[in-house]
């Protein structure tokens, strides 16, 4: 950063430490790399992003042409890098490595190396891929892999003209092989708070004075929704979801009694979560044990007891997703490691926080309402998919159920007989529930489960319901 950076940082709590600023702003060449501009189904289409990632960084430093300090033939092989867009898997291991090269002829420091994304590589695989073949999927995750190591190698391993490198990602996974070149590494998280105290999240303090100057109304249930991550006892908020939040409350029509309602439904909601989700958690709900965990999480503020090693191993890591992908009818007999696994995961990536802690254990819980929300969203969604429902029929009836009329005594009896028909017709849009109560034992009830989640779906749909409960 050069030029009038410092203008960015002026209204921000980093300025105060001006000897820090002076020393480090600017003061560095850069190679930055997001992997999640790798994307793909496959290898192939891997391969084809990452060259193209390649071509972009190249062209962000296109100064390099021009300058005086660079041969010529280091300009050539710099303008291969830019422009080709078939280079080969020994040719891109070299390709950052050579940009480290002549940053450094040119400014004559060491380069800062910033990559991020560095778990998405691990997970695409499992995330995009379309092919049903388990031995392909595995060959793939090695593709990927083997695609990779080289370049983290040569770029970050031995390499003079490298002064420091930050990868940055949901998580940090153990003996990860793309990553295995790499010596003395340092995981940086929130839950190492010797060295992340002040450096993660918004505390008590921050949303204060944002909600002072922004002249945000103290009656906005913000500590509810995104409240609760705990680092060293320093309660935190997600700042995304913060600025989004105060965001879209400044955005809507002025502060008065009549808007209040409408402000608060359109700013407070899952801002955060919808920037990306664990996909493979969609995947875990086929495990009744997994899903009762939640239930449980969301229903009574229970927590979730695991051991204090929240680290991710590749290996482990690797297992769950392929029981997650291939062995729908092995979920529900999942060892405890991996169903552990899985809640380790949901912690280091935001969706639960350590409520409390023993000498051998953390308990884990939901830390707030937007994620709250979001476990809600996705079992709704598990069972709709599993139960196979015709949603246009099921809307149907949740639509002429919130219209029925309980407020009058007189209609009552015509309510009940309708309710009665009303989830009738539900019930039809399940063909699940239809097959089996044919083949049901006399005063079996099928489908239980699912006739309990039916009506609390239905009781909580219809605010008259609920409004009249105790005649109902």
């Amino acid at each position: 950063m050069k030029g009038n950076s410092s203008i960015i940082l002026e209204e921000t709590k980093i300025a105060k430490s001006k000897s820090f600023v002076n020393k480090q702003l600017g003061q560095y060449p850069v190679i930055y790399l997001d992997l999640k501009q790798c994307t793909g189904s496959t290898p192939d289409e891997i391969e084809t992003n990452l060259n193209l990632m390649i071509n972009k960084e190249f062209r962000r430093h296109e100064y390099l042409e021009s300058s005086d300090r660079i041969s010529e033939d280091l300009k050539n092989q710099y303008r291969f890098f830019r422009d080709n867009k078939n280079i080969n898997t020994q040719e891109k291991g070299h390709s950052f490595e050579f940009l480290s090269e002549i940053l450094f002829k040119q400014w004559g420091k060491k380069v800062m190396v910033f990559i991020d994304e560095c778990d998405y590589l691990i997970s695409q695989i499992f995330l995009y891929s379309t092919d049903s073949n388990i031995q392909t999927y595995e060959n793939q995750i090695e593709l990927v892999i083997h695609l990779f190591q080289p370049i983290f190698s040569n770029l970050l391993k031995t390499n003079s003209n490298v002064r420091k490198a930050l990868l940055t990602g949901v998580m940090h996974i153990e003996n990860a092989r793309f990553l295995s070149c790499l010596n003395n590494m340092v995981e940086f998280n929130i839950y190492n708070p010797n060295y992340t105290k002040g450096f993660y999240g918004f505390t008590e303090e921050d949303i204060e004075f944002l909600k002072k100057n922004l002249k945000i109304p103290q009656k906005f249930p913000v500590k509810k929704w995104y409240h609760s991550y705990i680092v060293d006892k320093i309660p935190i908020y997600n700042p995304w979801s913060i600025v989004l939040c105060f965001n879209s409350i400044l955005t809507q029509f002025s502060f008065n009694n009549e808007d209040y309602k409408d402000i608060k439904k359109k700013s407070f909601r899952d801002h955060w979560i919808a920037t990306g989700k664990i996909t493979i958690l969609s995947e875990a709900f086929k495990s009744t044990k997994i899903r009762e965990i939640i239930e449980k999480m969301i229903e009574n503020d229970s927590t979730y007891e695991c051991s204090k090693n929240i680290q991710i191993e590749e290996k482990k890591y690797l297992e769950l997703m392929k029981v997650a992908k291939f062995f729908n009818n092995r979920f529900d007999s999942l060892n405890i490691s991996l169903i552990e696994l899985l809640f380790k995961l949901l912690l280091v990536s935001g969706y639960l926080t350590i409520d409390h802690k023993d000498q051998n254990s953390f308990f884990l819980k939901i830390p707030n309402t937007e994620i709250k929300k979001e476990f809600q969203k996705m079992l709704i969604a598990f069972y709709f998919k599993t139960h196979n429902v015709n949603l246009n029929i099921a809307s149907k009836a949740l639509s002429e159920l919130i219209d029925i009329d309980w407020k009058d005594n007189n209609l009552l009896s015509g309510a009940i007989s309708n309710l009665s028909q009303q989830l009738s017709i539900m019930l039809q849009s399940y063909p699940d529930f239809v097959r089996n109560m044919e083949f049901a034992e006399e005063g079996a009830i099928a489908n239980e489960d699912l006739i309990h989640s039916l009506f609390v779906t239905a009781s909580y749909s219809c605010k008259c319901i609920i409004r009249n409960r105790n005649r109902v």
